[in-house]
């Protein structure tokens, strides 16, 4: 559901959920990708990039978070 809001630019619903389910489970690599591009869209860089490494430490072969990582760096 975090990522149908994050879809919408619903970015508060988005965050508390991948927030919420983060808690459930905190080796979600999915929520902290979900916080990142959230962290993204706010344009906060810093804390985009923090999500994404964490999630990348979960799974370094996730092509995609590679990319994303770089976009934050980029920012």
């Amino acid at each position: 559901m975090g990522e149908v809001y994050l879809e919408l630019n619903r970015l508060d619903e988005a965050e508390k959920l991948f927030r919420k389910a983060l808690s459930i489970d905190g080796g979600c690599a999915a929520c902290l990708t979900g916080l990142g591009q959230v962290a993204m869209s706010g344009r906060d860089f810093t804390t985009a990039a923090e999500h994404f490494e964490a999630a990348l430490s979960l799974i370094p072969e996730a092509d995609r978070l590679h990319y994303l990582l770089a976009m934050a760096y980029r920012g």
